[in-house]
């Protein structure tokens, strides 16, 4: 594993984590930050110092490491988001300026630079996890004889050492854990701190209030990001909603609370919206309407991802199916593969 560096180009007069947030509150969207590419870790590392710190920046997308921090010092770009082993000498040298590191922890090899948490943005933490992997169907045996040797090499005191020095950690794990971690990404925390990820999180319990009105639902969620559905548009997309505006949510029927759930993260910015069982328990002209409303979200651009048992109600609207069995992802295929994959379909599914 590896936490981040926080790099800027000297000529920018940002000394600190807070100095960094100032400047780009006052000026939204004018910094711009490199990243190795786009959904690397590095680039998902910046977004969500972004998301976490409320400020704005622009990103510049490069293919690697290499080309960013050679265009960082060059002044090309304001901000990299490095990590450890090419950054340390470049730091060292003066040649990029380091602020933090984003970790829960202070580097050794820096230990002078703060942690991003400590220096001004409380709870943050981004840390790269490297792997190895090997071909689909390799044989068990296999892998696990190669798990042995990797996980005997990176005990030895020469490897601890050098990876020391890189300002890395060795995470040693069997196949089984590192396909556990690889797979997805756990979002272990509370639904109002999910939106904080940029996701618009549409949980199977609802997570509306039911002591206020349904427009104090709609006026309370945060603003996460520019483009907020406004109240006129919301009600235009949920008639029901509007004319039952003053009403509070626990005399709302359960269709009514299921989309004053989903109308309440349009109102965040987030365009990627994960939607949790939302078709659960409703009666079939509910479902359908929620249909023409995840519908509708597609053809405006959002990134939608359904977690759904319906299957009749999710396979017209996806692009592409994921089949999960005990928290797995274990078959994943295009929408237009479909009619050939419905024998894997019973076979997991019973539909």
């Amino acid at each position: 594993t590896s936490a981040l560096i926080v790099l800027v180009h000297p000529a920018l007069p940002a000394r600190s984590i807070r100095e960094l947030i100032a400047i780009a509150k006052r000026e939204p969207g004018k910094l711009n930050y490199a990243s190795a590419g786009v959904g690397s870790g590095i680039h998902l590392g910046t977004v969500l110092f972004e998301q976490m710190a409320d400020i704005k920046l622009t990103h510049v997308p490069y293919r690697g490491s290499a080309p960013a921090l050679t265009d960082l010092m060059g002044g090309h770009v304001a901000i990299y988001f490095s990590s450890l082993p090419p950054a340390i000498g470049l730091a060292r040298d003066g040649r990029v300026r380091a602020l933090a590191v984003t970790g829960t922890q202070r580097s050794d090899v820096l230990p002078d630079l703060p942690t991003v948490a400590e220096a001004g943005l409380p709870g943050y933490e981004s840390v790269l996890h490297y792997g190895i992997a090997a071909p689909a169907g390799t044989p068990r045996p296999i892998v696990d004889k190669l798990n042995a040797a990797m996980r005997d090499a990176l005990s030895a005191p020469d490897t601890k050492e050098r990876m020391a020095t890189d300002g890395t950690e060795p995470l040693p794990s069997t196949p089984d854990q590192y396909a556990a971690t690889s797979d997805g990404l756990t979002i272990a925390q509370p639904p109002h701190r999910i939106a904080r990820l940029g996701v618009g999180y549409c949980p199977e319990e609802r997570g509306i209030y039911s002591s206020l009105s349904t427009e104090e639902n709609l006026l309370l969620p945060p603003l996460i990001a520019p483009g907020g559905m406004p109240l006129e548009e919301i009600y235009a997309m949920f008639p029901n909603l509007k004319e039952r505006r003053a009403s509070r949510g626990s005399h709302l029927s359960g269709g009514e609370q299921q989309m004053l759930a989903l109308a309440r993260i349009l109102r965040t910015g987030a365009r990627l919206l994960l939607l949790d069982e939302i078709s659960e328990g409703l009666a079939p002209v509910i479902v359908q309407a929620l249909s023409r409303t995840v519908h509708r979200l597609r053809e405006q651009g959002y990134t939608i991802v359904m977690v759904e048992q319906n299957f009749r109600f999710a396979a017209p609207l996806a692009d592409r199916f994921y089949i999960m069995e005990r928290g797995r992802i274990v078959a994943g295929f295009a929408a237009r593969e479909l009619p050939d994959k419905m024998a894997l379909l019973h076979q997991y599914l019973g539909v």
